[in-house]
């Protein structure tokens, strides 16, 4: 399957990706089109695998013994450590640029297509959906099978790993600004909610798949990010709010000022066998000083605080408004599914929603109660 040669060769592509992902490019597609190669390879690995494991190797393999077959398999370290390097690639996907990361994300969305396209044109469904490539838990214990398409899960796996740049907290070099306005809080966001848009789009697609286990697996995946995207946008609302809350607890500390002479007096005295100490005095000016830093740090948490609050609504809307589509879908199991989903988030997140969150949820209820024609499918959009 592998030469020691071609196994150096992937080794110093995988080195290039990790330390050079910001510089490829277009080469991006070069690289995603190898290393789908090399999933196959791994496929095969674990196929050749199965048949020793059983010793009842099929027609196409009669012709080959256990120990045969054992000799044709590479080196299992060597395929372990690739396959350890070229999941660590996407799960450090975080660490790019915004450039690179829409550069990677067109290079696995047109793999994503093309393998979404060959599995539905095809008469029987493909060896990579019949092999699982993973386990999701699903809501009540109950678990959904991740159909192995290398394309579809890099490109979730990317996602799941870049949440942050949809529901994170604003650049920290932004600031307030000078005219009093508050609309520069959003600068720099687009491309954020462009991420969560191409996302969208790939999953509208999985999700009107004729091939019903990736359908299951399209809302499950829905379900996982938008579950994690509120917990995400709640705690970093409840960690802006603590320090807001410690701030002004620390600006009332210094401005009770030191504690009595008396009681410091009393202490030197105790710890010093009797010995009278001086006592050290804060001059004025550093205490003033050290008041307005504080003030300015309080203020900054306040406007950020601000900011949050500020987006939540348009956060939530654009969350959950995919909710609408997915449930006019022409299949009964989407729509199912659909309705599934969005009580998992109430029952996790509902207690957090605003007004734009609770109105995207009364749409998706107002179309169970008046159904309309499926509507013309989300195409991923950059």
């Amino acid at each position: 399957l592998l030469s020691d040669k071609n196994v150096q060769v992937l080794k110093a592509l995988l080195n290039v990706s990790h330390s050079l992902g910001d510089y490829l490019g277009g080469t991006w597609m070069t690289m995603l089109r190898t290393f789908l190669c090399l999933d196959q390879v791994f496929r095969l690995n674990e196929r050749a695998l199965q048949i020793i494991a059983a010793k009842k190797p099929s027609s196409k393999d009669s012709n080959l013994s256990s120990k045969e077959l054992m000799a044709n398999l590479p080196n299992q370290e060597d395929l372990e450590s690739l396959a350890s390097a070229l999941d660590a690639l996407f799960i450090n996907s975080n660490k790019l640029a915004e450039t690179a990361l829409s550069q990677l994300m067109s290079a696995l969305g047109s793999l994503c297509l093309t393998a979404l396209a060959n599995a539905a044109t095809a008469e029987v469904a493909p060896e990579d959906i019949k092999q699982l490539g993973g386990v999701m838990a699903g809501s009540g214990g109950n678990q959904v099978s991740a159909p192995r398409i290398f394309a579809v899960n890099k490109l979730l796996l990317t996602i799941e790993n870049n949440m942050h740049r949809v529901v994170g907290p604003p650049p920290p070099d932004l600031g307030p600004a000078v005219d009093g306005k508050s609309g520069s809080a959003d600068r720099g966001r687009s491309d954020h909610f462009n991420l969560w848009e191409v996302l969208m789009g790939y999953l509208n697609i999985m999700m009107n798949h004729k091939d019903s286990a990736i359908r299951r697996y399209g809302m499950q995946c829905l379900k996982q990010f938008l579950v994690q995207a509120l917990e995400r946008a709640n705690e970093e609302l409840k960690i802006v709010r603590e320090a807001c809350a410690g701030a002004d607890r620390g600006l009332a500390a210094l401005a009770e000022g030191p504690p009595p002479p008396s009681t410091t007096a009393a202490g030197s005295a105790s710890s010093g066998a009797g010995k009278k100490r001086p006592l050290i005095s804060i001059p004025r000016e550093a205490s003033s000083s050290t008041q307005a830093r504080r003030r300015a740090s309080r203020d900054q948490l306040r406007w950020q605080l601000r900011c949050l609050r500020g987006r939540r609504g348009g956060l939530e809307r654009r969350l959950l408004s995919p909710l609408a589509d997915f449930y006019r879908s022409k299949y009964a199991d989407t729509r199912a599914s659909t309705l599934g989903a969005l009580f998992d988030i109430l029952q996790a997140h509902g207690h957090s929603l605003r007004g734009a969150g609770w109105a995207m949820v009364l749409t998706v209820l107002n179309h169970v109660a008046s159904p309309a024609p499926p509507p013309s499918p989300r195409s991923p959009s950059g």
